[in-house]
């Protein structure tokens, strides 16, 4: 695609990530947490796309895994 810009104007852009492979709740949930550090993935798309629980926060910069939750839930997903 070609797109020509005028003196002054901005073009922005967004991506996402591409489609992954396999189920979302296979992923191993120390892999979501570092997305989740990241910013590649909110903590509520960690626990609604991929089932894994956090604790702690950000903030205090000291998020973990819940596994007992996160077992919990990936078991009802």
């Amino acid at each position: 695609m070609v797109c020509d810009l005028e003196e002054g104007e901005r073009l922005l852009a967004r991506d996402q990530g591409g489609g992954g492979y396999g189920p979302p709740v296979e992923r191993e949930p120390e892999r979501v947490l570092k997305d989740v550090q990241n910013y590649v993935v909110s903590e509520d798309i960690a626990k609604s796309v991929y089932g894994v629980i956090l604790k702690g926060s950000r903030a205090d910069d000291n998020l973990e895994v819940n596994i007992e939750e996160t077992e919990k839930l990936r078991s009802t997903m």
